[in-house]
């Protein structure tokens, strides 16, 4: 018996976990390829509404946010051409010559501009992220960063604001 429980333990040990160490130049590779950029993120959104979302990963973050934008909108602009509709003309609550319609497309456009802002905030998020994943700590607020090229060294300087 003692045998066999010997035999066990060494052919354990013989299957142990080995971790191969990871450089920091190869870890700053795979963060690199696996960042976000905020401009590509925030231009497709503005083009086609929640694929800066998708681009992010998070799809069904910007179909709920779509859908209340345009609800939002739609009510804003219905609850203004009601009030301007059915108000006595010297009333106070009169918006002047404008529509509901204005109103609804000014609602429309600060919310459509809340929703980049939003797509930038999430992918900052997500690279965030990516970063504590790879680098198992926080990223650095200041970073100089030297690059040898072909005629000389690139030299890039980050500095976070937070």
């Amino acid at each position: 018996m003692k045998l066999l429980y010997t035999l066990i333990i060494l052919f354990a040990f013989s299957f142990g976990q080995y971790e191969k160490d990871v450089s920091e130049g190869e870890k700053h590779i795979l963060y690199n390829q696996s960042k976000k950029s905020s401009v590509i993120g925030v231009v497709s959104e503005l083009f086609i509404p929640t694929l800066g979302y998708a681009y992010m990963g998070n799809w069904e973050r910007g179909l709920k946010i779509k859908a209340a934008h345009l609800i939002s909108s739609v009510a804003i602009g219905g609850s203004v051409f009601f009030i301007y509709d059915y108000t006595i003309l010297d009333s106070p609550t009169n918006f002047g010559n404008s529509s509901g319609y204005d109103y609804m497309w000014i609602s429309y456009g600060l919310l459509q501009v809340f929703i980049l802002f939003d797509v930038d905030k999430e992918i900052k998020k997500h690279n965030h992220k990516i970063f504590k994943q790879i680098f198992n700590k926080e990223p650095p607020s200041f970073s100089l960063n030297l690059q040898p090229t072909y005629k000389g060294v690139n030299l890039n300087l980050s500095y976070s604001f937070k």
